[in-house]
């Protein structure tokens, strides 16, 4: 192994400096605080989730939810919208303060449907249309009111300037 910083005969030369301990206290303090709230925290996000989904899927907002509705992690959401681009999401709902990701988190930048969606069964162009929502610790009632407000008439107005009708939707997978 070649040493990227020299000096530090008390690491055995494989680095200088001394451990940051204060840093790996604080860092052991914080894991243990979240681990004592993380099922409470789980199942609150869980529901804001839920809630999310309900919004953009049941009660008509146009969305297919992607994957199992009870196996999956509490705070991503995975929505497709057929007729609305994936990216003309990303964008239009980025303008209005609302950040959603397309595709897997481990593609980011790419332009070809997630593979990851691809490989669960959904169709490219059903791929296409899906948008990622991440919840987290800090997310609000008040947050999921306003994506369930807002979603919907950019996925519409989406869907209008493409000349899209519902006959052209598949069903999820």
């Amino acid at each position: 192994m070649v040493a990227l910083i020299h000096g530090g005969w008390q690491e055995r030369a494989r680095r200088g400096g001394t451990e940051n301990v204060a840093g790996a206290v604080g860092l052991a303090c914080a894991a243990t605080l979240l681990h004592a709230d993380l099922d409470e925290a789980g199942h609150r996000i869980a529901g804001l989730r839920d809630r999310l989904e309900s919004a953009l899927v049941v009660a008509g907002g146009g969305g297919l939810r992607n994957g199992h509705r009870q196996r999956r992690l509490p705070h991503v959401s995975s929505l497709a919208f057929p007729g609305a681009e994936a990216e003309s999401l990303v964008l239009a709902l980025d303008l209005q303060g609302i950040g959603v990701s397309s595709g897997a988190a481990c593609s980011s930048g790419a332009v070809e449907p997630s593979h990851v969606l691809q490989a669960m069964g959904l169709s490219p162009e059903h791929a296409r249309s899906s948008v990622r929502f991440s919840l987290g610790r800090w997310t609000s009632s008040r947050d999921i009111e306003y994506v369930a407000e807002t979603v919907p008439p950019i996925v519409e107005r989406i869907r209008r300037t493409r000349g899209w009708k519902p006959e052209h939707a598949r069903s999820a997978a």
